[in-house]
């Protein structure tokens, strides 16, 4: 079974959200665009910890 989530904010890592007992950290993030233009879509690569278990994609 897959979660989904979402957050904005800033923070120093390693953050932590109390409320939920997440703990993570972002090690990487890269964005590039697929096409050019104003309305060009891009695709982004996340490298983060997050309870003690790395992941990326």
């Amino acid at each position: 079974m897959r979660s989904r989530a979402q957050a904005t904010g800033r923070s120093r890592p390693p953050s932590t959200d109390r409320r939920v007992g997440i703990r993570a950290r972002v090690f990487d993030y890269v964005e590039h665009a697929m096409s050019a233009g104003t309305d060009a879509k891009a695709a982004s690569y996340l490298e983060r910890e997050v309870n003690g278990q790395v992941l990326s994609g």
